[in-house]
């Protein structure tokens, strides 16, 4: 099976720069390997495409050093099916939205590893090359896929080290608008609760010896996010980066050109 880039290389310690697309996009999905990224993340939790839309992105996303990752809808972490689909898929990783205790994230490792780690359950499908590479894929996928959660509650925040103590679990990324305004100050980071939130989750995590990983909103913030200690992070979203080309290009040109 294909080796998991991402899990290669925050075991190494070293920072992984990712793309988030919401647009389900397949030129996205074709092109964020080539341009050196380390890491994909299907958005169907708050993206366009939902998780069958992820799911058909997957072959396009073929570059061997990019990680294949899906954000499942905030309902997934209990649902051992969700999971048992995306990764036959051909997903490499999952990132679990709005975890509250230690007890959600035992679930979702469980539905993530085959038996007896787990309760995942058995077949040959697309992960697998269709039963060319079964034998290979069961022996492995338990060490090759990564399993993360996103830390965005007040509550997730208050037990991230009983969180970060679940053994399987790979590490946490922050959620930084939700986790704001579940903490009473969306849209402000430089606020104290916030900031000082985001400083035991990264304690807890270096502790823990687990990444830490969070949203950045351009590479400016990604560049400054890594300097802080994280160590996956995304360079904003298909979606923003579109935008801000579109707006670029067009304030370029002046109204009264012709």
């Amino acid at each position: 099976m294909r080796k998991n880039h991402l899990k290669e290389k925050l075991a190494s310690g070293q920072a992984a720069l990712g793309v988030w697309a919401v647009l389900g996009s397949e030129v996205t999905a074709g092109i964020a390997g080539p341009l050196g990224y380390d890491w994909i993340l299907m958005d169907a939790e708050h993206g366009i495409l939902d998780t069958e839309g992820a799911i058909a992105l997957v072959p396009h996303a073929q570059h061997e050093t990019c990680t294949r990752l899906i954000r499942v809808p905030g309902a997934g972490a209990s649902d051992a099916g969700l999971f048992k689909r995306v990764l036959d898929m051909g997903f490499e990783g999952v990132l679990v939205p709005q975890i509250r205790c230690a007890r959600e994230v035992e679930d979702v490792v469980s539905a993530c590893r085959y038996p007896p780690r787990g309760q995942r359950g058995i077949a040959s499908q697309r992960a697998h090359r269709y039963g060319l590479e079964f034998a290979e894929y069961l022996a492995e996928a338990d060490w090759e896929t990564l399993v993360l959660v996103q830390i965005e509650t007040a509550e997730a925040v208050e037990n991230i080290e009983e969180i970060l103590a679940v053994e399987g679990l790979d590490g946490v990324f922050i959620g930084p608008a939700d986790l704001s305004a579940a903490l009473g100050v969306h849209g402000n980071p430089e606020a104290e609760v916030f900031t000082r939130s985001v400083a035991k989750i990264l304690r807890a995590a270096r502790a823990a010896g687990k990444p830490a990983g969070i949203y950045a909103r351009s590479p400016e913030d990604a560049t400054e996010k890594i300097h802080d200690g994280f160590r996956f992070v995304n360079i904003a979203n298909d979606q923003s980066l579109l935008v801000r080309g579109l707006r670029a290009a067009r304030e370029a040109i002046p109204d009264d050109l012709g």
